[in-house]
């Protein structure tokens, strides 16, 4: 798949493993087409590799202390070796957590592991002037990883830490 082909496809998300502009090689990836199908590119490729066609959709990818996490749009969260000859390999770390479907998903990377959060919505439909499709958020939920890396728990509190969540991005400041 050329570069042209991945931007005429929906783009939903591009992480960097690191930033460019240090000089050292780095991988980009993307959540790609309506059917949440993932892609990525290294340093230097002149076309962007599918990785793991069978496995879509997906809802999250992020870089997280070297290693990359792909969060499927049910919350079972895939481990992607990227570096593998001929091809990458996709393996479950975390089957979803529990069998209900669930929303808007994104991941989070912490200093103490990964957080998964689930915005919760309602779907409606604004009348005037237009008809117009809506969503209201009306409430999240927040995983953590385990410390062995093979279920989530969900969390209550965040104590003092601060979570931002964006559409692009997401991070935790801790306080």
């Amino acid at each position: 798949m050329d570069s042209t082909q991945v931007r005429n496809y929906r783009l939903k998300r591009v992480v960097l493993s690191s930033s460019p502009s240090n000089g050292s090689d780095f991988v980009a990836v993307a959540i790609y087409s309506e059917m949440g199908s993932l892609a990525y590119c290294k340093r230097g490729d002149k076309k962007w590799s599918i990785i793991d066609g069978k496995r879509p959709p997906y809802s999250d990818v992020i870089f997280h202390q070297g290693q990359l996490y792909a969060l499927k749009c049910n919350g079972q969260l895939m481990v992607c070796d990227i570096g593998s000859y001929p091809k990458p390999i996709v393996t479950e770390l975390a089957p979803r957590p529990y069998t209900r479907a669930m929303d808007d998903l994104c991941l989070v990377g912490t200093s103490s592991g990964l957080m998964m959060v689930e915005r919760r919505t309602k779907a409606g439909y604004i009348y005037e002037p237009t008809e117009l499709f809506t969503r209201n958020t009306i409430s999240f939920n927040i995983f953590k990883l385990d410390t062995s890396g093979r279920n989530w728990y969900q969390v209550k509190s965040l104590g003092d830490d601060v979570l931002f969540l964006g559409l692009n991005s997401s991070d935790i400041f801790i306080t």
